[in-house]
C-alpha cells in the first residue's frame, strides 16, 4: 500500500509492473516516459511515416526526416532530388527565349500564345509570364527592327510552324 504522506512524484516511478501504452504501439514503464514520448515524437496519434529501410515508425514528419537524413543519407538525398524535380519549375534557357522571341517577331497569325505554347512545350502561364517581361519585349522589338532591315536570317523551322 502506498503511504499517502509521501510527497514523491509517483508518475516518475515504476509501480507494480504497470505499463503505459501509447496509441502508436510503444509501451513505457512510467507515465512520465509516455508523456515525454508523446510530446517529442507522437502527439498520441497513429504513425504515418515509416522507414521502409529499417522499419521504424514516426507520426511527426520532422522526426522521420531527421532519421532519414542521419541514418539513410543516400536514400534521403535520392528522395529529395525526386521531389525537387516534381516541384521546381523548368528553367528557361537563353536560346529557348531567343527562339520564342524570333518566332513571335515573325508570326503574323491569330492565337500567338497557342503557337508559342506549341513551339516551346511550355504551359500557357509560363509563356504569358515570359512575354510580360521587359527584357523579352525588348528582345522581340530588336528582332522586329532587324527584320525590317532584313538583317535576321530566316529560321526555316519557325516558318513551317507559323503557316
Amino acid at each position: 500500500m502506498i503511504n499517502p504522506d509521501l510527497t514523491v512524484d509517483l508518475h516518475n516511478h515504476i509501480i507494480d509492473n504497470q505499463t503505459f501504452d501509447c496509441i502508436c504501439g510503444k509501451t513505457y514503464k512510467t507515465q512520465a516516459g509516455l508523456k515525454q514520448h508523446q510530446r517529442r515524437y507522437c502527439d498520441g496519434q497513429f504513425p504515418d511515416d515509416n522507414c521502409t529501410i529499417c522499419g521504424k515508425v514516426w507520426t511527426k514528419k520532422q522526426s522521420f526526416n531527421q532519421h532519414m537524413r542521419h541514418r539513410h543519407p543516400t536514400e534521403y538525398n535520392l528522395t529529395m532530388k525526386e521531389e525537387a524535380s516534381r516541384t521546381l519549375y523548368k528553367q528557361w534557357f537563353p536560346r529557348e527565349i531567343e527562339k520564342m522571341a524570333e518566332a513571335e517577331a515573325r508570326y503574323n497569325g491569330k492565337k500567338l500564345n497557342s503557337f508559342l505554347i506549341e513551339l516551346t512545350g511550355r504551359s500557357i502561364d509560363s509563356v504569358k509570364n515570359r512575354r510580360k517581361r521587359k527584357d523579352y519585349k525588348d528582345m522581340v522589338a530588336n528582332i522586329e527592327k532587324k527584320l525590317d532591315e532584313n538583317l535576321v536570317p530566316v529560321d526555316e523551322s519557325l516558318v513551317s510552324l507559323s503557316n
